[in-house]
């Protein structure tokens, strides 16, 4: 009987988590490098202050140069706002690509060797990962929507709850960029209009126009409504967490330096910020543990809902088409019964 090969001997199980933790490391130092820090403090003012931009720019490049012509001054490196002809890579940025590569990392981890009945520990956590989603939308949709969207709502709800659980490794939340929900929500919508859009254009274009014609530009403002506020409910309840962290921050640290003044223990001790040392943690277990995982979840659960919502009134709509065919169609042959009957 051929003896069963440890966990260690398998490459993907020493490669893979390593390079999990190369990156995640990699992104603690870009956190705590000057190019990483969201939380900028002008050390030249008379009495210091925080100024919160948001997601910092790492890198500019002027792309003329690239085509051959002329150079001229970048804007400011500090600066979120560009012209077109500028690349600009930001924090945000980085943070997303490394959050999606240790998520697919983890998942090509965790679906190696999969086995008609569990033996591994990996694999019974894959499938309990699989049936949560599968039970999530059975639960706000229904069975038909399981095959088709419980890869899009599982990367989702992932990709979110990362991306606001990131803030734990000091890092800059990619959810506390605004264009970050935004792409998100542009898929939403899009998937949400094609379930709109089932019964036909004309039929779409004529219900903007009820109850009367006069409501259309209303009507077409509620069709954007709902991506809006998944939008900006998302994106404030994380960014109002990096400022209110980053007030705290700077509310300690200057209680500290005033504590080593008053004691005549300045200079070298200033540096040590002793007002800081567990407080902002106990404010990450709600902003970066509960409400990331709850804004994660409520994203997802809108998401659901707005899909399911949309294909409900198309299959209403497209009942009623149906039965109007059905009473057309009757209407014709009733008439063609009465013509038939009058020449006999």
């Amino acid at each position: 009987m051929e003896a069963k090969k440890k966990w260690y001997t398998k490459w993907y199980n020493i490669v893979i988590p390593a390079l999990m933790i190369a990156l995640i490391a990699f992104g603690i130092f870009l956190s705590a490098s000057n190019l990483g820090a969201t939380v900028p403090v002008d050390e030249n003012a008379e009495q210091p202050f925080v100024s919160i931009s948001g997601s910092r720019v790492l890198l500019k490049v002027d792309l003329r140069t690239l085509f051959g012509g002329a150079s001229g001054e970048l804007s400011d490196p500090e600066s979120m706002i560009s012209p077109i002809y500028e690349f600009c890579l930001t924090d945000t940025q980085v943070n997303s690509f490394l959050i999606v590569a240790v998520l697919g990392l983890f998942c090509f981890w965790l679906t190696r060797d999969l086995k008609l009945k569990p033996e591994s520990k990996r694999q019974i956590i894959a499938e309990f990962l699989v049936e949560k989603v599968q039970e999530m939308i059975r639960g706000n949709m229904c069975e038909a929507f399981v095959p088709q969207f419980a890869p899009f709502i599982a990367a989702l709800m992932a990709l979110s709850a990362l991306s606001n659980l990131s803030g734990l490794l000091g890092w800059y939340p990619p959810t506390a960029e605004v264009n970050t929900i935004i792409g998100w929500t542009i898929v939403v919508f899009i998937l949400t209009m094609r379930q709109k859009l089932r019964p036909g254009i004309p039929h779409y274009v004529k219900g903007l126009l009820q109850p009367v014609f006069v409501m259309l530009p209303i009507n077409i403002l509620g069709e954007f409504s709902s991506s809006i506020s998944m939008t900006f409910r998302h994106f404030g309840n994380i960014f109002s967490g990096v400022v209110i962290s980053a007030l705290l921050s700077s509310s300690l640290t200057a209680l500290s330096n005033f504590v080593w003044n008053v004691l005549g223990l300045g200079g070298v001790l200033s540096e040590f910020a002793f007002a800081r040392i567990g407080i902002p943690a106990i404010l990450s277990i709600y902003f970066d543990i509960f409400s990331g995982c709850l804004q994660a979840f409520i994203f997802c659960t809108l998401t659901m809902m707005n899909i399911y919502l949309a294909y409900e009134d198309s299959n209403d709509a497209i009942a009623e088409i149906k039965v109007k065919k059905a009473e057309k169609a009757a209407r014709k042959a009733s008439k063609k019964a009465e013509k038939a009957a009058k020449k006999g």
